[in-house]
Formats: C-alpha cells, sequence, structure tokens
C-alpha cells in the first residue's frame, strides 16, 4: 500500500513538472505571438499572392539574420572574456563595444531593408495600417526596452 502510495506521487509530481513548460507558454488566442501575425495578416486583408510574398520576405530575413545573431552573440562572448581578465585592458574594451555596436547595426540595417520590401508589396491604404501597426509596436518595443535595461542593469549591480 505505501509502495502504491510513493508510486502515485512521484508519477503526479513528474506530471506536474512536465506541465510547466506548458502552462507557460504565451496564450496564442490572445496576446500571443501567433495572434500578433495573425491580427496583422486580417487587419491588412492581404491577398493570397501578398500573403506568399510576405512569407517569403519574412523566411529570407530569418536566413539573413541567423549569422548577424550568431555575430552579435559572438561579440558579446568576446566582451565577457576580456572583462574577466585579470587586468582589463580599456583599449580592448572599447573597441569591443564598437564591434557589438556594428553587429547591431548590421541587424538594423537588415530589419529596416524587411520593412520597405514589406511596404512595396503594400496597396497605399495597407501602408497605411502597416504604418500604424508600426508606430504602436515601436512605442511598445521602446518602453519594454528601457525597462529591460534596468532590469538587467539592476541585475548586474547585484552580481557584483
Amino acid at each position: 500500500m505505501k509502495r502504491q502510495i510513493l508510486t502515485t506521487g512521484i508519477t503526479l509530481g513528474m506530471l506536474m513538472i512536465l506541465a510547466q513548460p506548458v502552462l507557460a507558454q504565451p496564450n496564442m488566442e490572445k496576446g500571443g505571438k501567433a495572434d500578433k501575425g495573425m491580427n496583422l495578416k486580417t487587419e491588412l486583408n492581404l491577398s493570397p499572392q501578398q500573403e506568399a510574398q510576405m512569407q517569403s520576405l519574412r523566411l529570407d530575413l530569418e536566413k539573413r539574420m541567423i549569422p548577424l545573431k550568431a555575430e552579435l552573440e559572438t561579440r558579446k562572448l568576446e566582451m565577457k572574456e576580456l572583462n574577466l581578465a585579470e587586468k582589463p585592458n580599456k583599449k580592448k574594451l572599447l573597441a569591443q563595444i564598437d564591434e557589438i555596436n556594428v553587429a547591431k547595426v548590421k541587424m538594423d540595417k537588415e530589419k529596416l531593408e524587411h520593412r520597405l520590401a514589406v511596404r512595396e508589396i503594400l496597396t497605399p491604404e495597407q501602408q497605411k495600417v502597416f504604418a500604424q501597426k508600426q508606430m504602436k509596436r515601436g512605442k511598445k518595443s521602446k518602453c519594454g526596452e528601457r525597462d529591460d535595461r534596468k532590469r538587467r542593469h539592476h541585475n548586474r549591480q547585484d552580481r557584483f
């Protein structure tokens, strides 16, 4: 009897642990990432041809971003290595910051190229809706970035 209770308890515990990641996923019906893409698609009232072109552009952007993201992460790791040195070299650290910013600028330029290519596919009416969505998204993202930067800065201070 005790063995059955123990087995049942362990099984339930494992189920709870395994269920946590599923429950932590964003709600795709209300406010999740998938919902936002569908919302934009319906608001723009894209034709099937436009949808295909948008998907192609999105995939091309993702492909181009892979090496750029890898470059940025590599530069950040190099920065960590420089910071971990017994006597950090200020000149090398400043140069590394420049390298990180170059990588970020490359990514920003790719994103801009993508947005401009998307606009070319859209009709003038669709472009207005797209521009409004971009402005709203920019405001939300900028606030979120600021908050996130403060949080990361605060966490860094806690580490030292």
